[in-house]
């Protein structure tokens, strides 16, 4: 992938980083890093993506698209460890197990809310992908800025 991305532009300030999002993103925060794209896209359970909502407060700004995959997938309600699956025993997750809450909707909903950002789904696929009301870059269908889904 990341071949493409140079090959496409060389000024390019994509990076494919392979490393746990949890340290990522706490190494992020603690940089005070900001960005205009964030894809997540890694273990499929509550806690996980709990962790993870929590660092994107601190990594966004009112132009930023998040993008979270499989939202409405299998594991929106129930959790899944990529350490349990054949071929990733050796990744380093650092949470391995289910608590009283699984699946990643409703961490995702939570920080929606909180953050008092706006969903829509395109072309009706699993992603969703959230903005800031005051996006001034990506404008949602009913061309306002009500906050409705579109």
């Amino acid at each position: 992938f990341k071949p493409y991305m140079t090959t496409m532009n060389q000024k390019t300030k994509i990076d494919l980083i392979e490393e746990n999002s949890l340290v990522y993103l706490k190494n992020a925060v603690e940089k005070k890093e900001k960005y205009d794209i964030v894809l997540i896209d890694g273990d499929h359970n509550y806690k996980t993506v709990k962790e993870e909502c929590m660092h994107l407060k601190n990594l966004y700004h009112h132009n930023t698209l998040f993008i979270f995959d499989d939202y409405n997938g299998r594991y929106s309600n129930k959790d899944m460890f990529y350490s349990k699956r054949p071929g990733y025993e050796e990744k380093n997750q650092l949470i391995k197990e289910s608590g009283k809450e699984q699946g990643i909707k409703k961490p995702i909903d939570d920080f929606i809310d909180q953050e008092n950002l706006v969903s829509f789904i395109i072309m009706k696929a699993e992603p969703l992908c959230v903005i800031h009301k005051a996006n001034k870059i990506i404008l949602n269908k009913q061309g306002d800025d009500s906050g409705k889904e579109s």
